[in-house]
């Protein structure tokens, strides 16, 4: 190849090559599209599940009621004028009106995600509180006679007169106990001061003290007493309450988000209530309530000792079981403060709960009267009477209601897992069964 045709070729290379030199320059200038950051949603696991156990308290109620009211009456008569009355009621006495149950609360929750913004779910809640209050009526109120004694003074022309009343109404689910001290009249001759404990009305126990003595050297009989009755309500209350829920993501960002779930609630679970009055002895341990009379002759002279020993235990158990279903719908919402750290809360209200209860109530009395005589001249003698009465009856029933739910927590990131704390409180109104049970979940939560 000649000179000349060596540089036409060498050219014509060149030039066929610059084209694709230039359009290599052009797309090194152009910037390369940075790939979109992936959203919360996309990140959103296939299943979620939690599980916790914890502390659980039942509110205060007043299954038992105490009432007490000490009345002291004075007055004054003024010779030749009208009475001057006057009356001091002290302030009604209430020792065991509220009293807080203590249990255990525990439950999971699992959540399959379907896509970015909707799940199905169930969930189990289960709850154990068990509560009881009880009060004591001693004999006299624990008082001695010297608080309760009736006075009547007159000096000139004025006289002044006071006397005392005590009485206590035990309230319970069951029957209404009554305890009543009644003091003699003042300057009255016979000093017997009774203590009765009654139930609806009807004379469980009578205790006495002092001098049924109305006259010089005649018969008479001096009592000395100690126990009393004690009275206590024990209720209990457990739930296990399965929730199938559909969850629909309302809202999503990388601060949180916000989520409706609807679905249906069955809560079973049983109700016991039990309330028992029963005698107690002078250090106020369950036995026999002791009542001491003596007998005197004319003269002065003793002559009977009787004994009295009252035993007596009025017991009535309420058992329900309850099954009930219905709609339950909410909200629930959580905030990412950090990476690691995520606070959240849920509300839900089930509007509509059908089911049917069946409850078991059984009644038992017992009582043993030991009275033992022992005369100065003779035998002694001992006589025991036992009565012992159950009567039972079953009720089954349809109920109706609402079921409340409500939460508070935080979670805290540690590996694969989610640290849980939450407060959370569950309100029951189910016909007859009505109870609100919160407390503390301590669990975990895992993403899959």
């Amino acid at each position: 190849m000649n000179k000349r045709t060596y540089a036409l070729a060498l050219s014509l290379s060149m030039l066929a090559a610059l084209p694709a030199h230039a359009q290599m320059r052009g797309s090194a200038s152009t910037p390369v599209a940075a790939a979109p950051a992936p959203s919360v949603s996309a990140a959103r696991p296939n299943v979620s599940l939690s599980v916790f156990i914890g502390p659980a308290f039942e509110l205060g109620n007043r299954a038992l009621m105490v009432d007490r009211t000490t009345t002291v009456t004075e007055s004054r008569v003024v010779t030749g004028n009208d009475a001057v009355n006057s009356t001091t009621v002290k302030p009604t006495d209430k020792p065991a009106t509220r009293e807080n149950g203590l249990g255990v609360m525990y439950g999971l929750d699992a959540t399959w995600w379907g896509g970015s913004r909707f799940g199905l779910g169930a969930g189990l809640f289960g709850a154990n509180v068990w509560g009881t209050t009880s009060t004591e009526a001693m004999h006299l109120f624990g008082q001695s006679t010297d608080a309760l004694k009736g006075t009547s003074t007159t000096s000139n022309n004025t006289t002044d007169t006071r006397s005392v009343s005590d009485t206590m109404t035990i309230s319970t689910p069951f029957a209404n106990y009554g305890a009543t001290i009644t003091a003699p009249a003042a300057n009255a001759a016979n000093t017997v001061f009774t203590t009765s404990y009654t139930r609806n009305g009807g004379n469980i126990l009578t205790l006495r003290q002092g001098d049924s003595s109305t006259a010089a050297n005649t018969p008479k009989s001096t009592y000395a007493a100690e126990g009393g009755m004690a009275y206590s309500v024990a209720r209990s209350f457990m739930v296990n309450d399965l929730t199938f829920h559909g969850d629909y993501v309302l809202a999503d960002g990388p601060m949180g988000t916000v989520s409706f779930f609807g679905g249906v609630t069955m809560p079973i679970g049983a109700a016991k209530q039990e309330t028992t009055a029963k005698t107690v002895k002078g250090d106020k341990a369950e036995g026999a309530a002791k009542q001491t009379e003596t007998q005197f002759d004319a003269t002065g002279t003793k002559t009977t000792e009787i004994v009295t020993e009252t035993t007596a235990k009025d017991n009535s158990v309420a058992d329900s079981s309850f099954l009930a279903m219905g709609p339950i719908i909410g909200l629930s919402a959580s905030y990412n403060v950090n990476p690691t750290l995520t606070l959240y809360t849920k509300v839900g209200y089930a509007p509509v709960l059908i089911g049917s209860t069946t409850t078991n109530t059984t009644n038992t009395n017992t009582s043993k009267i030991l009275t033992t005589t022992t005369p100065v001249n003779g035998a002694k003698t001992t006589q025991s009477n036992e009565g012992n009465t159950t009567t039972s009856n079953m009720a089954i029933a349809g109920l109706s209601g609402t079921e409340t739910i409500g939460s508070i927590g935080a979670g805290y990131k540690v590996g694969m897992a989610t640290l849980i704390g939450e407060g959370t409180a569950r309100a029951y109104n189910l016909g007859g069964v009505s109870e609100l049970v919160y407390g503390l979940k301590l669990g975990a939560g895992f993403n899959f």
